[in-house]
């Protein structure tokens, strides 16, 4: 199981490619920290971690040049990041199924 220490290795890596302008694999790290703050926030109750996925969502729309300016519920977040993570694996009924576990 993935920890908050795993999430920010996630952004740490996430730092580096876009040092490197590898903003897509940015994109990707990113959103990996925000799924795990999102888990971590549901395992532990803490809300507050929310906040922290809330932040590495944002950054993994701006570094693709996007806006954001949202801030999510962890039920949007856990789905934002799985089909992002996914979009040419995943399937609705995996979707709605992640979703439910959450």
């Amino acid at each position: 199981m993935c920890d908050i220490k795993d999430a920010k290795r996630w952004i740490k890596l996430a730092e580096i490619q876009v040092k490197e302008n590898d903003v897509e694999k940015a994109r990707e790290s990113y959103l990996e920290a925000a799924s795990i703050y999102v888990l971590q926030a549901e395992f532990t109750k803490d809300n507050h971690l929310l906040e922290h996925s809330n932040e590495c969502y944002k950054k993994s729309k701006e570094v693709v040049g996007e806006t954001w300016e949202k801030v999510l519920t962890k039920q949007e977040l856990a789905k934002r990041t799985l089909f992002e993570l996914n979009e040419d694996k995943i399937t609705v009924e995996d979707l709605r199924m992640e979703i439910e576990n959450v």
